[in-house]
């Protein structure tokens, strides 16, 4: 038997157009989903990649400003300085700030944004072995032998009287008393402010900074910057940082209550001391690019719209941190 002309038949041309058609679609619905996905994801990705950077800077942050002016047994002491530093460093305020601008020894800050010191003694002190017996004598503690380095800066307080002076020499620690020298080579005097006896404690004093940086490969970081045996130490705190603000909190009213009344700029206090907080803005900044459709107007820490040059994902956030321990 002969198959018919009908059963040997292929597809006809329009047959062939409608399933082209339906394959396009398909194919081009299924692309588009696709790419809408990948687009989501990255997009879903940089958002928790900055807002983790932002926690976790915060964090960092709001720790050390609580910790500023904390000076052990009395944090209302403002201590002698002996230690031959910088005189922008020399401890009369817990925090200081510069505003667009840099201290003594930080030239990677970012353009156009600010730099906060803190200055605090460690939370934890060591105690003296045995009393001293004059005021320019060495001072002997209960300690580890590397908790303490040549060059690093100190606090001796008794809750009465404090001084902050550099450590010029080291002996000891561990399983014998570690002594410590204050020596002229690291002080302007070799004099403390009294000759501690009993309950005094020694504190190591730390001296931190964080501004914004742009990194070698390009990269937008939260910088601190820990002086420590007698240099600078930079550490890396949160990625995508691209700018951060500091405005500072006075208490006007003068009704005791150490609340804020306004914030200001660096540039505008006259007294550190009578700084009461500090509100933070942090500019966090996407790593990847080509995350929008185009490029993206965000708001800055100053609160004015800003027409980006890429495609990055931005956003200003802002926390409010309380000074613990004021001098004055």
């Amino acid at each position: 038997m002969t198959p018919s002309r009908k059963s040997n038949g292929g597809f006809t041309l329009v047959e062939l157009m409608v399933a082209l058609t339906l394959g396009l679609l398909i194919s081009g619905t299924a692309i588009a989903v696709f790419i809408t996905s990948t687009t989501t994801s990255r997009v879903s990705e940089a958002l928790a990649h900055y807002q983790e950077s932002f926690r976790y800077a915060s964090h960092v942050i709001s720790r050390d400003i609580r910790m500023a002016g904390f000076m052990g047994c009395n944090s209302t002491l403002a201590p002698m300085t002996v230690a031959k530093i910088d005189t922008g460093i020399a401890y009369d305020a817990p925090i200081r700030g510069y505003e667009s601008s840099s201290p003594s020894g930080i030239s990677s800050r970012a353009a156009g944004t600010d730099v906060l010191q803190v200055q605090f003694s460690a939370s934890a002190g060591h105690r003296l072995t045995r009393d001293m017996t004059a005021a320019d004598e060495t001072i002997s503690v209960a300690g580890a032998a590397d908790d303490f380095a040549a060059g690093d800066f100190a606090i001796i307080s008794d809750c009465t009287t404090a001084t902050l002076f550099q450590v010029t020499s080291v002996s000891g620690g561990d399983t014998t008393p570690l002594v410590l020298s204050h020596g002229t080579s690291g002080n302007t005097s070799a004099y403390l402010a009294s000759i501690y006896t009993g309950p005094s404690e020694v504190f190591d004093f730390i001296i931190r900074y964080y501004f914004a940086t742009v990194t070698r490969d390009g990269r937008n970081v939260l910088m601190r910057q820990t002086l420590r045996y007698g240099a600078a130490i930079d550490e890396e705190i949160a990625d995508g940082i691209e700018d951060v603000q500091f405005l500072y909190g006075i208490d006007t009213d003068e009704l005791g209550d150490q609340t804020a009344n306004k914030y200001i700029k660096a540039s505008d206090v006259t007294d550190w001391g009578r700084v009461v907080s500090v509100r933070v803005c942090l500019l966090t900044r996407s790593q990847d690019d080509h995350l929008t459709t185009g490029k993206q107007t965000y708001y800055g820490c100053d609160g004015k719209a800003v027409i980006a040059k890429d495609r990055r994902l931005r956003a200003p956030s802002f926390f409010t941190v309380s000074l613990r321990n004021r001098t004055s």
